[in-house]
Formats: structure tokens, C-alpha cells, sequence
């Protein structure tokens, strides 16, 4: 079996996760702090985004919401 390679830019990963870390801080929750912040952030993309699967930061608000499980 032959495995398929998805070519990533690791730079320009590196540079937006940064770029997007230092605004969202989007990491498991482990404490009662990480909570409230990832509390906001899901209201936030609730706000923006709510139940339209099309909404550019849907899969960003799905993601937020699987670190609540």
C-alpha cells in the first residue's frame, strides 16, 4: 500500500499559528482559566457564525467546541 503525502508549508504555518495563537490562545482546557477564555471564545463564534455551516469560522467554532468534550 502506497501512502499519499499532503506537502505542507511549515513556515507559513508556523507564522500563522503564531499570528493566530497570540489572538485566540486556542489550547486544551486545563484549568479554570483556559475555561473562561475558551467560554468567550465560543460565545464569540456563536455570535458570528451560529448555526450556518457555510460561515467562514464554522469549522474554527467546531473545533472550540470539541476541546469542551
Amino acid at each position: 500500500m502506497h501512502a499519499s503525502h499532503t506537502l505542507f508549508d511549515m513556515l507559513a504555518i508556523q507564522f500563522s499559528w503564531h499570528a493566530f495563537d497570540t489572538m485566540a490562545h486556542l489550547h486544551p482546557i486545563h484549568d479554570e482559566e483556559s475555561y473562561t477564555r475558551m467560554t468567550s471564545l465560543m460565545k464569540f463564534l456563536l455570535d458570528a457564525a451560529g448555526d450556518d455551516e457555510e460561515h467562514p469560522l464554522f469549522g474554527l467554532l467546531d473545533l472550540v467546541g470539541d476541546l469542551y468534550i
